[in-house]
């Protein structure tokens, strides 16, 4: 018996094998859209690395953060030296921009006879060009 079980251990340390655990991963957009990249879980030894390929309207990505209040600094991978379920936040800064109504971009590219809608701090307004 012994020399079975004295075997089984050679054997399992000369193949090396490890069983290393699967673990999950949340990424909360706040509203934005992963392009590629996206990570779902994550092997214990191994890590992942976050996607950088993330859009928001109007926002630059700021990065992925540990927590909902952002503080600290981004998370960019899971290292090989994690373990457990993990989630990350993603940080969006506003590049929106505001224009003078008569100097909006939908304005200035309009032609006579055109109608243009467009959204002002949350009002829907149109206006014919005349």
């Amino acid at each position: 018996m012994r020399k079975i079980l004295f075997a089984t251990l050679l054997l399992f340390l000369s193949l090396g094998q490890v069983w290393a655990a699967d673990y999950k991963v949340t990424l909360h957009t706040n509203e934005g859209l992963i392009n590629s990249g996206d990570v779902s879980s994550y092997t214990a030894g191994v890590g992942a690395t976050l996607p950088t390929d993330v859009y928001k309207w109007e926002y630059d990505f700021a990065g992925w953060y540990d927590n909902s209040s952002f503080t600290g600094e981004p998370v960019t991978a899971i290292s090989t030296t994690d373990n457990g379920d993990k989630d990350y936040y993603a940080k969006w800064t506003s590049i929106a921009q505001t224009y003078p109504i008569a100097e909006h971009p939908k304005f200035l590219a309009a032609q006579e006879g055109d109608i243009i809608t467009v959204n002002v701090t949350g009002v829907h307004t149109s206006a014919a060009i005349i």
